[in-house]
């Protein structure tokens, strides 16, 4: 007979008992019942999981608490029993102790993924137990189970017991975001850097790494598009924003004219410029001492109005700035407010310039292939996040029903 440490087992399964209660825990039923006729006696739970009977006190015969300790022993069972490593003389690492084994290890992420990862986990384990960040880097990982995911899910949603996998909602994409970047510290590569450490992760971190994504509303930018009254609006201010700061001009059309993210905006410098034939691409591609692309490399065509600004000045980055923060701050802040005040409702700015971008190229071209390769990734990932064409079809005809 097998059990969870610290609760009393059963041995005989087959004597009589009184129904007590019923606890409900991921979709099934499990029912209380008491073993005695005894006043005050304990309340217990049984279930079969992996092929193993357990039959396990609740340690209380009240049936509210009865409910909710049966509901964290049936956790620990499916999730796995962390005491389990403890009996082996293995002791069990901190949340702190992986994050920064972590960022000590061989690196397969940038630093700023590196870092989201950590925030992540750290604000599930903030929120769902109500500590600060330093309580939290001391909690052993022994605890970060399945349940905890749920927890997380459930009060995001709302702060309900249970979890809507089923019903598409908008702050579903910051849920999952949250749990996806957390799992990220317990990666495959991440796995086998703590083993070279001489660090063992217990069995019920699978339960964290499993729990179901919930269903988010549609990503497809054809399903969205920005219409094409406010793209009529951003042309018509784009005159006011040069005279503002030529600079903003610049990186809207950086944008809007090569696709390209506001981290290559920001990173492109005076020697990725090269001449192709009778044309200047701006080439984005892994240069030892400089930031890599986000993804894939590739190069892009430079127009002319764009070309005439860069031969402007003598600065080594095409957006010249007093120092880094103010190039950034122009890019990510000053030109992402004064888009989101001309296409509202949109938790991306620059970004969806970025996709309609890449629609013009489909549209033009009539191609889905060109438009992925105008943005440089993948033909799938630029279907189903990416583009739409910008005109659209009309509609068949009753001549079309003849061939």
């Amino acid at each position: 007979m097998t059990g969870v440490p610290g609760y009393k087992i059963g041995i005989k399964m087959s004597e009589n008992y009184s129904p007590g209660g019923v606890v409900q825990f991921r979709g099934r039923k499990y029912i209380l019942f008491k073993r005695s006729s005894a006043s005050g006696s304990s309340l217990y739970v049984r279930l079969l999981h992996e092929g193993k009977r357990h039959l396990v006190s609740t340690g209380t015969g009240d049936l509210t608490l009865a409910k909710a300790k049966a509901k964290e022993i049936i956790g620990k069972i499916f999730d796995g029993e962390p005491e389990k490593v403890k009996k082996k003389g293995r002791r069990v690492p901190t949340v702190g102790e992986i994050i920064e084994a972590y960022k000590t290890g061989d690196r397969h992420v940038r630093s700023r993924t590196s870092k989201d990862y950590e925030l992540c986990l750290l604000r599930i384990l903030t929120d769902v137990k109500g500590i600060d960040k330093e309580a939290a880097k001391k909690i052993r990982i022994s605890e970060l189970t399945g349940d905890l995911v749920r927890s997380f899910q459930a009060l995001k949603q709302g702060g309900g017991n249970a979890v809507d996998y089923v019903t598409p909602a908008k702050v579903h994409t910051g849920i999952n975001s949250a749990v996806r970047q957390a799992r990220g510290l317990f990666a495959k590569k991440a796995m086998t850097t703590y083993e070279r450490a001489g660090i063992e992760i217990p069995e019920n971190i699978q339960g964290f790494l499993r729990v179901q994504y919930l269903r988010e509303l549609s990503h497809r930018y054809s399903d969205n598009p920005i219409p094409k009254e406010q793209i009529d609006k951003l042309n018509n201010d784009l005159p006011a924003l040069k005279e503002k700061d030529e600079r903003l001009w610049v990186i809207h059309l950086m944008i809007r004219l090569m696709g390209l993210r506001d981290s290559e905006i920001d990173r492109a410098r005076r020697h990725w410029l090269v001449q192709r034939g009778e044309g200047i691409f701006l080439v984005i591609n892994r240069r030892e001492g400089e930031a890599a692309p986000k993804r894939s490399d590739g190069e892009v065509a430079v127009p002319q109005a764009l070309l005439d600004y860069f031969g402007s000045h003598e600065d080594d980055f095409l957006i010249p700035a007093k120092h880094p923060t103010e190039r950034h701050n122009l890019i990510y802040k000053t030109h992402s407010r004064w888009v989101a005040a001309r296409i509202p409702g949109r938790e991306k700015t620059n970004h969806e310039l970025r996709k309609w971008a890449g629609s013009m190229v489909a549209t033009k071209t009539n191609s889905w292939e060109r438009a992925a390769q105008f943005l440089r990734i993948d033909l799938e990932t630029a279907k189903k996040h990416y583009l739409s064409f910008v005109t659209p079809s009309k509609p068949l005809s009753l001549k079309d029903l003849l061939g």
